[in-house]
């Protein structure tokens, strides 16, 4: 603090940023910080879930390569669906 010769009062020297920088800082920290939390928090519970990426669509396709690989065929549409549906039943019966 130092005396004003004018008015003769005590004023501050440096009186900093003030409020608008205060708000400023915590507007960017909320919207900064709050989706980053999100993502983190919905990809680590994903992954508790068996939700996350690494897991297979279907559960099948990874213990049963074979019927994979009719399935595979059947939509490429080189076996009908009479075909398609016996070779499964094969499958299935092992």
């Amino acid at each position: 603090m130092m005396w004003d010769d004018d008015g003769g009062r005590w004023q501050m020297m440096d009186r900093g940023p003030g409020w608008a920088a205060l708000v400023l800082l915590v507007l960017v920290t909320v919207v900064v910080t709050a989706p980053l939390v999100a993502f983190v928090t919905a990809h680590v519970l994903g992954h508790r879930a068996g939700n996350g990426s690494s897991s297979p669509a279907d559960p099948a396709d990874q213990v049963d390569p074979a019927g994979q690989l009719v399935r595979e065929r059947f939509a490429r549409g080189e076996i009908d669906e009479d075909d398609y549906q016996s070779r499964l039943a094969t499958l299935r019966k092992r």
